[in-house]
């Protein structure tokens, strides 16, 4: 039987291996793309507002503290108990 117009014939052994390659590649690009815009923090906060020029130094490296104590609440949070 030939297959359809919308219809193909993929090995399940290759068709999920692709998918797997192709999310981790979106997935690695994502979180570049995010990492890269922490180093403009410095040069945006001023224009929130409130904000002295003197002072962007000390808020921007107290955003950078506080994250990896967010990031580690985060995973204890989502972690399953045994």
């Amino acid at each position: 039987m030939k297959p359809g117009r919308y219809e193909t014939v993929e090995d399940p052994e290759t068709s999920w291996r692709c998918s797997l390659y192709l999310l981790w590649l979106s997935n690695f690009i994502a979180v570049l793309g995010l990492n890269f815009q922490w180093s403009f923090i410095p040069l945006y906060l001023p224009y929130l507002g409130g904000i002295f020029t003197r002072a962007v130094g000390v808020w921007s490296g107290a955003i950078m503290a506080v994250i990896p104590l967010v990031e580690r609440s985060l995973v204890r949070c989502g972690e399953i108990p045994k």
